[in-house]
């Protein structure tokens, strides 16, 4: 009997695959033991991602991480140094290919129906517009030495 997960991947099991991800991509560790679920702010302006879930659920995943984080991830994908511009393409590629590999991973846990969008990257104002007609399901943020990255899932209650 196939049965279909209404809800996202566990904040354990989101935790080891963003933990996993993070090793083989960049080297990064975040910090044992700790994790904080809600209510995390960043103090300066994040840089988002996404990744859409659709059949049989109306799900998104939402990726913010600070501009630290990025550069680091940046640095380790190209072989490149560091990047100091928010806007340079290859940290929107980094930012791309992190919540993909984590999206991708999260989806194996999902339904066999499940499919994914290509990810975006997102201005702070075009995420705002994404998650004011959708129900945060769960947040996951972990930090690092490199900054927080914080993992959002959302069901999209109206059609965009």
């Amino acid at each position: 009997m196939d049965s279909v997960l209404a809800t996202p991947p566990s904040l354990t099991d989101q935790r080891a695959v963003t933990e996993q991800v993070l090793i083989t991509l960049a080297n990064i560790t975040t910090s044992p033991g700790e994790m904080m679920r809600t209510d995390f702010y960043f103090t300066e302006d994040p840089l988002i991602s996404s990744l859409h879930y659709a059949a049989p659920s109306n799900q998104f995943l939402l990726l913010e991480c600070s501009p630290q984080l990025a550069f680091h991830l940046t640095a380790c994908l190209f072989d490149r140094p560091k990047p100091t511009l928010e806007t340079d393409e290859d940290v929107v590629d980094a930012l791309a290919e992190l919540v993909n590999t984590i999206g991708g991973n999260l989806k194996a846990l999902m339904s066999p129906q499940t499919c994914i969008s290509l990810p975006s990257v997102l201005q702070r104002r075009d995420a705002q517009a994404l998650t004011e007609s959708a129900r945060q399901l769960s947040k996951m943020c972990l930090p690092t030495i490199h900054g927080m990255l914080c993992l959002t899932f959302f069901e999209q209650t109206q059609d965009m």
